[in-house]
């Protein structure tokens, strides 16, 4: 995917390489407003991967890996306030 502006930069869009090269015959995939784009990945790493139960789970696998291996952990176990 690259970034293609429209109207003098106005607008901006992800869209294929090859498309953004050789136009609708090089490529049929479809070309995306990038604001759109932008926003549905930030929802998806929110909803998948910035749950809290999934996060105190990574600090604590951290935390006791450093543990392990005789460090100091360098991030504290986070817990909801």
């Amino acid at each position: 995917m690259t970034l293609r502006t429209g109207k003098s930069g106005h607008y901006r869009y992800y869209s294929c390489c090859t498309r953004a090269r050789q136009g609708e015959t090089g490529c049929p995939g479809r070309t995306v407003p990038m604001e759109k784009l932008e926003n549905l990945v930030a929802e998806y790493i929110e909803q998948r991967l910035l749950q809290p139960k999934r996060l105190e789970q990574a600090f604590v696998t951290r935390a006791r890996s450093s543990h392990r291996a005789g460090r100091t952990p360098k991030v504290a176990h986070c817990r909801p306030t």
